[in-house]
């Protein structure tokens, strides 16, 4: 989906903070050489 809406012109990516502990996920934005914005739990450090 990501590689889709980048299609259409959409900026940064957002996600809510069940992604932000999902390194496959930030990975993958990482590969792409995305900048992204993801959510984090509360009780991260």
């Amino acid at each position: 989906m990501i590689d889709e809406t980048r299609s259409w012109g959409i900026g940064v990516p957002l996600a809510g903070g069940g992604y932000g502990h999902t390194a496959a996920f930030c990975l993958g934005l990482e590969e792409r050489g995305l900048t992204y914005v993801v959510g984090i739990s509360t009780t991260t450090s």
